[in-house]
């Protein structure tokens, strides 16, 4: 099975309907940048899906990553901050699939 990056709302959302263990069943690994982590736990103290998200990572299913691919962090930072709905990877000078794959 393949690994995966996932953002802050798709946490809070699986989490919210109490589905967040589903990941594990199409993914080894979850992926979240220390903006992600910040954002659920840090910041999001007593809404859905802290407990869950510290929950998988102390399990080791889920993983805080800090991406070393300036391209990916460009691309983090983008998806971060704007709406994903405007998001174009194609914008920062990448191909779609950098996101996706290149983390090293």
């Amino acid at each position: 099975m393949p690994e995966a990056i996932s953002d802050s709302s798709t946490l809070i959302h699986m989490a919210g309907i109490g589905r967040l263990g589903i990941l594990k069943e199409f993914y080894t690994e979850i992926l979240i940048t220390p903006a992600v982590w910040k954002e659920v736990v840090v910041e999001g103290k007593s809404r859905r899906g802290v407990s869950e998200v510290k929950e998988a990572c102390n399990s080791g299913w889920m993983k805080v990553i800090t991406p070393a691919n300036e391209t990916v962090i460009m691309l983090l930072e983008l998806a971060n901050d704007r709406d994903h709905r405007d998001f174009d990877p194609r914008q920062v000078g990448g191909q779609g699939s950098i996101a996706s794959r290149g983390i090293g």
